[in-house]
């Protein structure tokens, strides 16, 4: 939504570089036949308050990148186009130093080995939806390169080093009262029926009760 962002603890976006550091990269050509995948990705960004106008000149600039997304079938393909902007510049220069281990896909293939009903809940633009500090907002901008106009990020963007493992945090922390232990206080019935883990912005919800019960799951 447009003016809202995940208010979880800690979820802000911080950037902070080398003291006197900037990241600047012009602008490179993108085919004509990119204009109308760039003007839709932008529209869509405005709508959903992921980016504004840039109110003034700012340093920072970002090329932006028509690139290939993954399907269903785990293929790289341009159907589904995804407009990003190339921030390795940016990364070169932070200094933030914020790492969250990733579970390996083996660990979750044990967690889930035993469960008999399943759920992946792809969550809709994930990343976008963690703020940024707003001071520090104006290090990741961009230039549309068929209209010459500055935007900014207020929202996170894709590429960004750290942002995955601030999405990965907030979300094991959301989901940590879902996992059914002896020791733990859950919403459901502490026999291990139910768990709930997370690969980036994939969550993964598997159970051994009914088909009722696992609604109910997916429902909290």
């Amino acid at each position: 939504m447009k003016n809202t962002a995940c208010n979880l603890p800690d979820s802000v976006i911080k950037l902070d570089v080398i003291p006197g550091s900037v990241a600047w990269r012009a602008q490179y050509p993108l085919p004509e036949a990119y204009r109308e995948i760039v003007a839709k990705q932008i529209k869509i960004w405005l709508d959903e308050g992921v980016i504004v106008r840039s109110a003034s000149h700012t340093r920072f600039n970002h090329p932006l990148l028509v690139v290939k997304k993954k399907d269903a079938d785990g293929n790289y393909s341009m159907d589904k186009p995804r407009v990003v902007c190339d921030v390795r510049k940016l990364n070169s220069i932070l200094v933030v130093d914020d790492k969250q281990q990733l579970p390996l896909i083996s660990t979750i293939h044990q967690s889930i080995g035993t469960k008999t009903i399943h759920t992946c809940l792809d969550i809709h633009a994930c990343f976008t939806s963690f703020a940024l500090e707003p001071s520090q907002a104006h290090r990741v901008s961009f230039t549309c390169p068929f209209t010459n106009v500055q935007y900014t990020h207020v929202k996170a963007a894709y590429g960004i080093r750290h942002v995955g493992s601030v999405v990965v945090r907030a979300l094991q922390s959301l989901l940590s009262d879902l996992n059914t232990s002896p020791s733990t206080s859950s919403p459901f019935p502490t026999n291990g029926c139910y768990s709930a883990v997370c690969y980036v912005d994939d969550v993964i919800l598997s159970s051994n009760g009914s088909l009722e019960d696992h609604f109910e799951l997916v429902a909290e």
